[in-house]
């Protein structure tokens, strides 16, 4: 008989459960293990350690972002941050620009070597030369003094050494055109070869209303900058009088000298009314310049302007007059209004107050006087930021060399192109919805974006010795003549100009040197130029997340890209012509979008000093700063990436990080002098709405930062203005 089974008792019944509960917990988790996404890595290398703790330092998180995002954003740095007391503002734009001076500066200060190129060796002895103050303050005013010798003599200054100047010999024509063809410095009359606007495949003679002594117009017309106005007038007598003029004459020829400066002021036309590029296209021939504007010899000015190696110039020689009411009105003040004497004192004013930089100690401080009330600073900048600045501005294909050796990752251009092409899909896939451009202009202009070109990082030619050493070979630089070498410079550069009178226009040619923190859109070339000093944290890093790269150089490249469609690009086909590519329909439709900018823009205001911005002169950057922005975020969402987070920064996005990086770029701080320049100087505007402007008229930030309708930084879709 077999035997019975033991009944099962309840805990072995309760145990077969659980045990088979666990189990099945053990299977359900290994399948999410095997079908859903693992959490995403935290990136833990260095860059990226300190790159999210600059970001968290940063931010404000006791700020709404919805309420002000660049008050979140940037909140951090604007407490823990001191504007130096040599400038008038300070960024973060600011200090990667004092990373590059570093770097520079390392590099200039390496002991000369036979192993050194011609080219570097100037770089290094020019550096030298601007160190060594012992010999700068030891030939104190002498080489100033010559050059005023050399020119005629200042006649504030009588007798004097640098002063003897005689009516008899002075010749108008003669000094002004020396100033411009020899030392770079227009004065009156602007006169530069520059490419054709209607044919941008060659060069051509221009004149145009030139700049001032002060930054802006409105520092001599306007009621509420009479202060700096002030400081003019003291610095001019100031400078007159160490130099040996006697104080009383000196006063009274320097109030007629400004009184005249000021005629010229009020005749010149404001930026803001000189966007419409057709409108400053005026060509006419050198006799027809005569006929049109008779009291000055435009013969023997051109003519002496020109270098060597150009012909003498006759009457038909073309010029493209880009201001003919002021080129008549400024002859008329100044040949027959004038006398002679205070324009010729006015000439040698504006070249002597571009030299006080380069002499002793005692006259930077006489002009360090004069900046303290313009800027609002009461201290000069370390020397060696000067002088790095200078001599990265003389010789910046040679500098620039020495930059990307030690400094530009081979990489970049390749991970550049990425972003270009990217990014120049966006752009065309924005003009398909886009609805106020009619068809057959979106057809053009796709086609400008494809011709668009690039370049990156640096030039290939400055890395070939012989070919670099041979673009310099007519600058003789010296370790012991500073002064000298100035002039040796401006004189190439004006040379360098001139030069190209008649001759092709190199499309691929460089306009800045490698070693800057910018970038920027060519019209006439249709191009796009990104340095190499620009592709460094926080708008780039190779390291970086590619969140972080999208929303710093992301941001540059769309940017740079829309000014090809801006007020002023928009002008240009894709040829680089000036000429109307678009149908009537779509510029009508166009205005009215950019009028949109011009009068949102127009109403912030600067906490600093409680003024608004200039809508009108702003309006181009305004337009790429908000179509940069759009761009690099729908090329950034249109492609894969890893999605990686950063340390302490986790509880974020990937989007609100890209925002967050695009805001933090433009941290800034100011001085109301600072705003001041700003504001009636600058074609940027603030930075601190270089982050609220676009984030106002995006669609898609609000979104990301979850922000209710109606909040500050998210206004009702209508109150948005959209063009690309």
């Amino acid at each position: 008989m077999a035997e019975l089974k033991k009944p099962l008792t309840f805990w072995k019944v309760l145990s077969a459960v659980l045990l088979l509960a666990v189990v099945g917990m053990l299977i359900g988790i290994i399948v999410l293990a095997v079908h859903e996404p693992a959490e995403p890595e935290i990136c833990s290398t260095s860059h990226c350690i300190a790159t999210a703790g600059k970001m968290v330092q940063n931010i404000d998180s006791s700020i709404d972002p919805c309420e002000n995002f660049y008050e979140f954003a940037c909140g951090g740095w604007l407490k823990r941050t001191v504007i130096p007391e040599d400038r008038s503002s300070y960024s973060t734009f600011s200090v990667l620009i004092e990373e590059v001076q570093v770097v520079l500066k390392e590099l200039f200060e390496i002991e000369k070597s036979n192993d050194d190129i011609t080219a570097i060796t100037k770089v290094k002895d020019f550096y030298s030369s601007c160190m060594d103050l012992e010999i700068i303050d030891e030939r104190d005013d002498e080489p100033l003094r010559n050059l005023l010798h050399d020119l005629g003599g200042w006649p504030v200054l009588g007798d004097t050494k640098g002063g003897f100047w005689n009516e008899t010999d002075y010749d108008f024509e003669a000094l002004m055109g020396r100033l411009s063809g020899e030392y770079n410095n227009d004065v009156i009359v602007g006169s530069f070869v520059a490419v054709d606007k209607k044919d941008s495949t060659r060069y051509v003679l221009f004149i145009d209303q030139p700049s001032l002594g002060m930054k802006s117009r409105d520092y001599y017309l306007v009621e509420q900058y009479a202060h700096y106005k002030k400081a003019y007038f003291d610095y001019m007598v100031t400078i007159a009088t160490m130099l040996g003029a006697d104080e009383s004459a000196a006063t009274i020829d320097m109030t007629a000298v400004l009184e005249y400066e000021t005629l010229l002021a009020n005749i010149t036309i404001p930026d803001e009314e000189r966007r419409d590029k057709e409108a400053l296209y005026n060509p006419t021939t050198i006799s027809g310049l005569v006929k049109a504007i008779p009291e000055i010899d435009w013969v023997q000015y051109f003519n002496t302007i020109m270098p060597d190696e150009i012909p003498t110039l006759n009457d038909t020689e073309e010029v493209i007059n880009q201001s003919p009411d002021y080129m008549k009105n400024a002859s008329r003040i100044t040949m027959d209004e004038t006398p002679q004497r205070v324009v010729a004192n006015y000439l040698i004013w504006r070249i002597t107050m571009n030299r006080i930089s380069y002499l002793s100690q005692r006259y930077r401080d006489a002009q360090q006087v004069y900046y303290n009330v313009l800027d609002g600073t009461s201290s000069v900048s370390a020397r060696w930021r000067d002088c790095v600045d200078y001599v990265n501005s003389a010789l910046k294909m040679a500098s620039g060399r020495m930059y990307v050796e030690k400094n530009f990752a081979g990489d970049s251009k390749e991970n550049m192109l990425k972003m270009i092409a990217n990014l120049k899909t966006a752009f065309k896939d924005m003009l398909t919805y886009n609805e106020w451009m009619d068809e057959d202009t979106k057809i053009v202009a796709r086609e400008k974006c494809n011709a668009m070109r690039h370049q990156i990082g640096y030039p290939d030619w400055i890395m070939e010795d012989s070919t670099l050493d041979e673009f310099y070979v007519k600058m003789d630089i010296a370790e012991d003549t500073y002064f000298e070498n100035i002039l040796d410079y401006i004189g190439w550069e004006a040379n360098f100009n001139l030069a190209r009178l008649r001759k092709e226009v190199d499309k691929d040619e460089w306009f800045t040197g490698p070693a800057v923190v910018n970038a920027y859109y060519s019209r006439t070339s249709n191009k796009i130029v990104f340095p190499a000093g620009i592709l460094r944290p926080p708008f780039y890093h190779k390291d970086s997340p590619w969140y972080l790269n999208y929303g710093g150089i992301g941001m540059v490249i769309g940017h740079e890209i829309t000014h090809g469609f801006d007020d002023q690009g928009r002008q240009y086909d894709k040829d680089g012509h000036l000429k109307q590519w678009w149908s009537d329909e779509s510029i009508t439709n166009f205005k009215e979008r950019a009028q949109c900018v011009i009068d949102q823009y127009g109403q912030y205001i600067m906490p600093e000093n409680n003024k608004t911005l200039n809508g009108i002169k702003t309006q181009g950057e305004n337009i790429a700063d908000n179509g940069g922005l759009k761009e690099s975020f729908k090329a950034y969402m249109e492609n894969e990436y890893a999605n990686i987070k950063l340390p302490g920064l986790d509880e974020y996005t990937p989007e609100q990080l890209f925002y967050l990086n695009f805001a933090q770029v433009w941290c800034s701080a100011y001085r109301p002098e600072g705003v001041d320049s700003a504001i009636l100087t600058a074609v940027h505007s603030p930075k601190r709405y270089r982050v609220i402007g676009p984030s106002h008229n995006s669609f898609d930030w609000p979104k990301v930062y979850n922000c209710p309708d109606d909040t500050y930084m998210n206004p009702p879709a209508d109150d948005k203005c959209v063009l690309w």
